[in-house]
């Protein structure tokens, strides 16, 4: 068979689109991409629409059209972050911590300019909260953000507040981006990332780095469960020591 003949053009130019815009950071417009990939703007409306459709790219519409990839896609994808070494060295302290600690555990990453969570440990507490898996998480609502982009570059930090939409969840949500950034200032003072019932009413967070051998952020460890235990000062403290532990156990499996 010719290789050459049995390519698809449209089937190539989707998978163009895809991986391109995998391959940046943040949102890109239709421009870019008919411009980058030389491909004529109606052919790459008609293939981006049916990716949306299909959910393997997400449509930012605030202000100007532009593009990530889907929850469809990163799904897909879940078996191969599945055996990731992030994964495979957060599992256990993950469900380690969760039965310690009676709380929701999740493990959180910044991919495409946003964060999701890619696993999560559940204890045997009556509140279980499940976070949703290879979705884009609210950042205005999540302790995991606030803690990634306190350590994210300026200009990609700036680039999430753009697109972020500010939607208020709880009468604590925090709507204003000047308001967010100073959370955000706080957390990389403080070191972790706190949700003080700003996602969910009756719901706390507390979140943290980790890091891997070139001390470069790789990831959140998060815990969730009653805000009445994060605003009893004592368990504050003791939850977010064990969070520090146990972000520090999964750094050294990953250079082991």
């Amino acid at each position: 068979m010719n290789v050459q003949n049995s390519v698809v053009p449209a089937l190539e130019r989707a998978l163009n689109i895809i991986e391109y815009i995998a391959a940046h950071n943040e949102p890109v417009t239709l421009k870019q991409i008919t411009s980058d990939l030389h491909i004529p703007s109606a052919s790459a409306f008609r293939l981006i629409k049916n990716l949306v459709t299909r959910g393997y790219v997400s449509e930012n519409t605030d202000g100007h059209m532009t593009y990530i990839l889907g929850s469809k896609f990163m799904s897909i994808a879940s078996s191969y972050e599945r055996n990731s070494s992030l994964h495979l060295a957060a599992k256990p302290v993950m469900l380690s911590l969760a039965a310690q600690l009676g709380q929701t555990v999740q493990l959180g990453i910044w991919k495409n300019g946003c964060l999701i969570y890619i696993d999560q440990a559940f204890s045997s507490a009556p509140l279980s909260i499940i976070a949703p898996l290879y979705e884009p998480v609210q950042i205005n609502t999540s302790a995991s953000a606030k803690i990634m982009l306190s350590l994210l570059p300026d200009a990609e930090c700036q680039n999430a507040l753009t697109t972020c939409k500010f939607h208020r969840l709880t009468d604590n949500t925090i709507t204003d981006k000047t308001a967010f950034m100073e959370e955000i200032k706080k957390s990389r003072f403080c070191g972790y990332g706190y949700d003080d019932e700003e996602f969910a009413v009756g719901i706390g967070c507390l979140a943290v780095p980790i890091y891997d051998g070139q001390k470069k952020c790789v990831g959140t460890l998060g815990i969730t469960g009653s805000i009445q235990e994060y605003r009893n000062k004592k368990k504050f403290e003791y939850m977010l020591s064990i969070l520090h532990d146990s972000a520090s156990k999964i750094a050294q499996n990953l250079i082991q």
